[in-house]
């Protein structure tokens, strides 16, 4: 019998690269837990995210603390995003560990915004598209959650599945903007 040994890859290689002004980067560390809310459970569930410096955040916003994020997906729904750390147990909801299910790609510069309004149809001005804002759309019929980390900074998710065509994307809208 042959002897094989699994050994784990990011969907994109640890991907780098600077294009029109934007870097994008994969970022292979970052931990995804689902975490959804137990019919009635919403005291439990604020509980749980109290210990970890949180409150629940509404659909469409997050929040930031040390490696953590929390990110309201929907009422009862959230994503906890941890870089660089492992995900903490809550055992008053229900979880689901989603971290190889999404390819993470952090993209920033001064361009960024150019090459979004490409791919996206939201409002992205700073008028209406603030710091921390967590907003969900599809870039080439893919789904993708974008937060926005900072004025030039974005944290992208997608199918890891498509993460080779959602690079293309992205790509194809910068090199359009170059």
């Amino acid at each position: 019998m042959a002897n094989f040994e699994l050994v784990e890859k990011a969907p994109l290689g640890n991907y780098v690269r600077s294009i029109a002004g934007v870097t994008i980067t994969e970022v292979p560390d970052l931990n995804i837990l689902s975490i959804a809310t137990p019919l009635g459970g919403e005291a439990k569930r604020d509980a749980a995210l109290k210990k970890l410096g949180f409150d629940p955040a509404t659909p469409g916003t997050s929040f930031a603390k040390g490696n953590l994020r929390l990110v309201g997906m929907a009422s009862d729904q959230h994503f906890l995003l941890a870089e660089n750390g492992e995900l903490p147990n809550l055992p008053d909801v229900y979880t689901t560990d989603q971290t190889h299910n999404w390819v993470a790609i952090r993209a920033e510069g001064e361009n960024l915004w150019l090459a979004m309004e490409r791919l996206c149809m939201l409002d992205l001005h700073p008028d209406v598209c603030s710091k921390d804002d967590a907003l969900r759309f599809d870039i080439e019929t893919m789904y993708t959650v974008m937060v926005k980390e900072d004025a030039k900074k974005i944290l992208l998710l997608a199918a890891s599945s498509s993460a080779g065509s959602f690079l293309h994307a992205l790509e194809t809208s910068l090199i359009a903007i170059a």
